[in-house]
């Protein structure tokens, strides 16, 4: 196994650690794709879910190698929600239980 990808931002819930972690290193559970590395992990450490929705995207964003996707940079709590928002500003509400989004907005 690799090194364990250095984690930006962490926000511990009762389902486990909401994480959002560095893209640009390695994952010992292999391979992600650009738009999931934010991940709810068990308190144990296991992966309950990878944010998920943005392959359904409207905004088009290549799904393949070398311009794959648009990589979550943030991660906020307001209102009694989360939400992230990716490289190029787009804000996307997170289900906290599956780990689906919801288009919220854009902001940089």
């Amino acid at each position: 196994m690799g090194p364990k990808p250095e984690i930006r931002q962490e926000y511990d819930t009762l389902l486990g650690r909401l994480v959002l972690f560095a893209y640009d290193q390695t994952f010992e559970q292999g391979p992600v794709k650009p738009w999931e590395n934010v991940q709810m992990l068990s308190h144990e450490g296991s992966v309950i879910w990878k944010i998920n929705g943005l392959e359904r995207s409207r905004f088009g964003w290549p799904k393949t190698a070398p311009k794959a996707g648009d990589t979550f940079v943030g991660l906020h709590f307001r209102n009694e929600k989360f939400y992230a928002n990716t490289f190029s500003g787009h804000i996307f509400e997170i289900c906290i239980e599956t780990g689906e989004t919801s288009y919220h907005g854009f902001g940089k």
